[in-house]
């Protein structure tokens, strides 16, 4: 019997879960008190700064939630490289 961990490492991943990181990756800095304004890029922009090995962290953010972040930031670029890009419209 398989548990429910190696079934998920089975499933490819899709845009959907793509799609759905970015606001989970929100929810666990808002969680913590940490607001990041809207966009994409501007989300990248704070956690590049926050995470930083020369940055303080912040007073809210615990080195487990720390490594939650920079697990769910690897796996937004992962999923960014894995999945095809569109071509601009004109």
């Amino acid at each position: 019997m398989r548990t429910h961990g190696q079934r998920r490492k089975q499933t490819p991943k899709t845009p959907i879960r793509a799609s759905t990181l970015i606001p989970q990756l929100r929810a666990v800095l808002l969680e913590r008190g940490i607001v990041v304004a809207k966009g994409r890029r501007r989300l990248e922009e704070h956690l590049k700064l926050m995470l930083a090995d020369d940055a303080e962290p912040p007073a809210t953010l615990s080195p487990r939630t720390r490594l939650l972040i920079e697990d769910m930031r690897l796996e937004w670029g992962e999923l960014d490289h894995a999945l095809p890009r569109s071509a601009p419209s004109s």
